[in-house]
């Protein structure tokens, strides 16, 4: 065997040798990526619910205020009405009492 042969096999070798570990180290990080992905996703996952339960709450909140500001407004809308029905009815009042008066009046000078 040559010099040359003794070089080449060495060379061969470290090759072999550099080839498994560049093998092995592929095959390690790859595990770690899908680990790490895996972990991300749940990660994300999670974040995402929370970010749902958190927007069906404030969704919530706010139908639960328009519901209260609607009944509010219909509350005030029929104290109105009744305030205005109560106006109307003093308004007719008076003018049935000033027509009484009225008449009354002319009665009087016809019979007088």
């Amino acid at each position: 065997m040559s010099q040359n042969d003794i070089a080449n096999a060495k060379i061969i070798d470290r090759i072999d040798s550099s080839e498994t570990e560049i093998c092995s180290d592929i095959v390690r990080k790859t595990k770690e990526l899908k680990e790490d992905n895996v972990t991300t996703r749940n990660l994300v996952r999670q974040k995402s619910e929370k970010v749902v339960k958190y927007a069906e709450k404030q969704l919530d909140r706010q139908e639960k205020t328009d519901k209260m500001i609607e009944d509010e407004a219909n509350e005030i809308e029929k104290d109105l009405e009744k305030i205005f029905t109560q106006e109307a009815d003093m308004i007719e009042k008076d003018l049935e009492d000033q027509y009484k008066m009225e008449a009354d009046d002319i009665e009087k000078e016809i019979n007088s």
